[in-house]
């Protein structure tokens, strides 16, 4: 499934529901705040995933060698669990 596929406005048919479902899934994954919590309401997960975002923001921007434009994609470093602050 691509991040294509994780945009369901205004459906709401079963494979729509199970699809979405799956892309909050992974995205939970993704972020170390909501990897380790059960259950969580949907606005509270989405501020999660935007803090977890500006978070990754400063650490690009603090970055000297980061390019914007670069097409060069590096794995997620495990470094960027301790340094999220929630």
């Amino acid at each position: 499934m691509t991040a294509a596929h994780c945009t369901f406005f205004g459906e709401s048919n079963p494979e729509t529901v199970q699809s979405m479902q799956g892309c909050m899934r992974k995205l939970k994954l993704m972020v170390p705040k909501l990897r380790v919590q059960k259950r969580v309401k949907e606005l509270e997960f989405i501020q999660h995933v935007i803090e977890y975002i500006r978070d990754l923001e400063l650490i690009l921007s603090e970055d000297e060698s980061y390019t914007p434009h670069s097409t060069q994609i590096s794995p997620i470093s495990p470094h960027l669990d301790s340094t999220y602050r929630p």
